[in-house]
């Protein structure tokens, strides 16, 4: 049976430690917001399921290429900021 993305999501946040505990996104305005980890996950799982099927296949495709997953984080929280 197929992994849900909601446990996809969980898991690989749990699991890999190469995720920051922090990210700290200034947005257009000027304004700086700061997401713990936790937050990052809550607000991908808060995603419709077609654009978590989205994240997710990004997410494996990063993964697959042992690229820094921190990068695409900052990338889609400033895309949720702004």
């Amino acid at each position: 049976m197929a992994q849900s993305d909601k446990q996809y999501f969980k898991d690989f946040f749990n699991e890999k430690e190469s995720i920051n505990d922090e990210f700290v996104i200034v947005d257009k305005r000027g304004v700086t917001h700061v997401f713990e980890k936790e937050q990052v996950l809550v607000e991908i799982l808060a995603l419709s399921k077609t654009n978590q099927k989205k994240v997710r296949n990004k997410f494996v495709q990063i993964d697959f290429g042992n690229g820094d997953i921190n990068h695409f984080i900052k990338y889609m929280l400033r895309g949720m900021l702004n």
